[in-house]
């Protein structure tokens, strides 16, 4: 019968030694990989600054342009306000205006085909009789019955005249009268072009 014995060679100091150098060889490797885990770490969080710096940019370049707008947009409600103002302005000193060639046109077409106008003058000016007055020097180959009568009565039924009437008239031999009238102008004369301020192609 044999008997086998293990004999240990190595000195208990060499078994340490080697023991200290496997947990320093394993605490390297844990200390590279924490070291390669935040190098990783810091690389994520670099590409996220940067990102955060391109987004926060892009957005600034926005807002820049937003606030061009504005100012623009700003200039355009300036514009808008003055021509309010200008549109108000206008309507009050111009919306009661009257045309005076409408005002002759109008009384060519009343005056009868039988009488005639020598002299006529026309005042514009807005009053509380009306916007102006009319004085005319005219005749009538009808006389007084029914030239003189027939004209004021035309005059007095035209929608732009009013208060019309005969300040003197004369009757020569042939039966012609020869006559002054006058009238007020009324509202129906209004041109109300400025009513709303300046009218689109004035602008």
């Amino acid at each position: 019968m044999s008997t086998v014995v293990g004999v240990n060679l190595l000195p208990a100091e060499v078994g340490k030694r080697n023991q200290q150098r496997k947990l320093q060889a394993a605490a390297g490797v844990a200390g590279l990989a924490v070291a390669a885990g935040l190098v990783a770490l810091y690389l994520v969080q670099v590409g996220r600054v940067n990102n955060a710096k391109d987004e926060l940019a892009t957005e600034q370049a926005e807002v820049d342009r937003l606030r061009a707008e504005v100012n623009e947009l700003a200039e355009f409600s300036r514009l808008r306000d003055l021509l309010e103002q200008v549109d108000v302005a206008t309507a009050t000193l111009l919306g009661g205006e009257v045309s005076a060639a409408g005002v002759l046109q109008d009384i060519a077409a009343v005056i009868p085909s039988d009488a005639s106008i020598d002299s006529l003058s026309v005042t514009l000016l807005p009053s509380e009789t009306g916007l102006g007055s009319v004085v005319a020097s005219a005749e009538s180959l009808l006389g007084h019955a029914p030239g003189l009568e027939r004209l004021l009565i035309a005059f007095e039924r035209a929608g732009g005249f009013r208060d019309v009437f005969s300040s003197g008239s004369t009757l020569d031999e042939t039966g012609i009268a020869s006559f002054t009238f006058e009238f007020n102008l009324s509202e129906a004369l209004l041109t109300g072009r400025y009513l709303n301020g300046l009218p689109e192609v004035l602008r």
